[in-house]
């Protein structure tokens, strides 16, 4: 070898490291390459798990987005991210909240252990060790597999990490590897359990606050049926007292009119006929060419249509509770009233089956528009017979009053219309007050007819 040759090697060797001897040179060299191309496979095996390290949390941060979606859903997410980041066969995730008495257990693929039943166990006794004893654990289970499988597996691992939130271990994250797991994996999977516990902490309040949400619009529906159920019966309240305090008016109102139909005829009544006998007894004492006897048949009968008129009064203000009596009857009495009073025939007829007229006011109405109307045949139409139909017809009560008179002029009605007399005027306000209607004209040939329709 040249000096040049042993110069360069012995350079080379000083360079790298190596014993100048020619001997080992090359023996040094390999290993050292050896060396590197180790050093670079480490390198390369961590650049490549923290690469599937930054994944992992990529992938679980997603995951743990889902906690909207309720507890189960949640798990299930997580579960299966975390078996893709193992390649785990099975991984089990177990959530007890004994304050609350909340279990979750989750399983993925949920018949997995069913070939492999001493993995269960196991699993079950690892879980328990590591939420006693807070931190992560492994097991190789290598030696105690009963895989039926002709290729089973060349190792096996169980691991199982506890999920801690707020100081207190509620649950954990097992599962079943082909290996042991890496110190970083261990340290991934623990923050991952730790973000679950929170989620799965913010899914159950979220489930809580939307059972609240749904228990407040029912709440809300139950109080806002109860106050309409509430309103409905303040109107039903307020119709039922406006109803009493009418029929305490009407109590007082007819007790007033007795009393004074009581006193018209107690007084005025007597002093009327005492009157006309006593104008009887001038007259029958007088000589029939005596000028003051013409006077007297001119008295006597004032005293008459005077005697008329407050019998009639008294008639009107005597009518008979219709409350009691019903619609009907009172209208026959008052037919045969009339045809007392007056000696006029008055015939009653009913039509149709007998049923509660739509309210007191319009009971009330048509009691006297027929009462009014046998006053003018009586008083103005010279009528010789008087005929009252009550029709309960379909969706309508109607009372007809007909008699054989000398009709009433298209004039009169309208004059009452326009409010200038009175008596009719009334009779045609009193049915349009009771919602109905009110019609006058002629009977035939002859006659006058009024006709009230009151819809129910």
């Amino acid at each position: 070898m040249s000096g040049e040759s042993v110069d360069r090697e012995t350079l080379l060797a000083q360079l790298t490291g190596i014993n100048a001897s020619k001997l080992n040179y090359y023996t040094e060299l390999k290993r050292k390459n050896r060396e590197l191309a180790q050093s670079y496979a480490e390198l390369r095996a961590s650049q490549q798990a923290l690469d599937k390290a930054v994944m992992a949390l990529q992938r679980i941060s997603q995951t743990l987005t889902v906690t909207a979606q309720g507890v189960d859903r949640l798990l299930a997410a997580v579960a299966q991210t975390v078996r893709e980041i193992l390649d785990a066969h099975y991984v089990e995730i177990r959530v007890e909240l004994e304050g609350n008495g909340i279990h979750y257990r989750f399983r993925l693929p949920e018949e997995e252990l069913h070939q492999q039943p001493h993995i269960g166990k196991l699993l079950q006794e690892l879980a328990r060790s590591a939420q006693r004893q807070g931190r992560p654990l492994y097991k190789d289970t290598s030696s105690e597999m009963t895989d039926p499988d002709p290729n089973p597996l060349p190792s096996s691992a169980l691991f199982c990490v506890p999920m801690y939130h707020e100081n207190r271990v509620m649950g954990s994250i097992c599962g079943w590897i082909s290996r042991e797991p890496h110190a970083n994996e261990i340290r991934i999977l623990q923050a991952v359990a730790n973000q679950t516990a929170v989620a799965i902490e913010n899914a159950l309040l979220f489930e809580e606050s939307r059972r609240l949400q749904q228990e407040t619009d029912r709440l809300y529906q139950i109080a806002l049926q109860r106050k309409n159920e509430a309103e409905q019966k303040a109107r039903e309240l307020e119709r039922a007292m406006n109803k009493l305090v009418m029929m305490e008016k009407a109590r007082i109102l007819d007790e007033e009119r007795n009393r004074i139909a009581r006193d018209l005829h107690d007084s005025v009544v007597q002093i009327l006929t005492s009157i006309g006998l006593h104008l009887e007894w001038c007259r029958q004492n007088l000589p029939a060419d005596s000028p003051v006897f013409h006077r007297i048949l001119f008295l006597k009968q004032l005293a008459r249509n005077g005697l008329f008129e407050i019998r009639n009064t008294i008639l009107q203000l005597s009518a008979p509770p219709l409350a009691e009596v019903g619609l009907a009857a009172a209208l026959r009495k008052m037919a045969a009233d009339f045809e007392a009073l007056t000696g006029i025939p008055t015939s009653f007829a009913v039509e149709g089956e007998e049923r509660p007229v739509p309210s007191p006011q319009a009971e009330e109405a048509l009691y006297r528009i027929c009462q009014e109307s046998l006053y003018n045949a009586f008083k103005h139409a010279q009528a010789s017979h008087v005929r009252i139909t009550l029709t309960y017809g379909a969706g309508e009560v109607m009372l007809a009053v007909e008699d054989d008179g000398i009709g009433i002029e298209p004039e009169v009605i309208a004059r009452s219309r326009r409010g200038m007399t009175f008596g009719l005027r009334n009779m045609f306000q009193r049915a349009e007050e009771a919602g109905g209607t009110l019609t006058i004209g002629p009977a035939g040939e002859r006659g006058t007819r009024v006709v009230v329709r009151i819809p129910g």
